[in-house]
């Protein structure tokens, strides 16, 4: 069976691309990539970073650090809050069971959170307290 590798390769006279630094091929990539985007404020504050000695790793965890708060504020944002109520009702009142049942209710006033419960005619609101803050999106 013949050498899969060709004659080149089993002499040692291949060759190789030059083995560069990270700091060199991170400026090769930058360029293939047409450089930072120009229409961006925040390319600005990389380029003051770079041109005072900051490595491209540093420039990084600078960049996560802030880019961690604004993702944790942005998703704040997006969020809606509202009153959470727990609903205490008797499913059958007309039974005279006393058998209540207890249910959590998101909704803006105490009043929309009993007819909530309500709605059915078959149950009766024994009580609604708020219990907190509800958040979803």
């Amino acid at each position: 069976m013949a050498d899969p590798r060709d004659e080149a390769d089993r002499d040692g006279s291949k060759e190789f691309k030059e083995i560069k630094s990270g700091p060199e091929r991170a400026e090769e990539e930058l360029k293939d990539l047409g450089g930072l985007p120009g229409d961006n404020p925040f390319s600005e504050v990389v380029e003051d970073l770079r041109d005072e000695g900051e490595s491209w790793r540093d420039v990084f965890d600078k960049i996560d650090a802030v880019y961690s708060v604004v993702d944790k504020v942005t998703y704040e944002a997006t969020l809606e809050m509202s009153p959470e109520w727990e609903v205490e009702y008797d499913e059958f009142p007309h039974d005279n069971t006393g058998t209540t049942e207890t249910t959590k209710v998101i909704a803006d006033t105490r009043e929309e959170a009993e007819a909530e419960i309500g709605q059915d005619r078959n149950r009766e609101v024994v009580s609604v307290e708020q219990i907190g803050v509800a958040k979803y999106s």
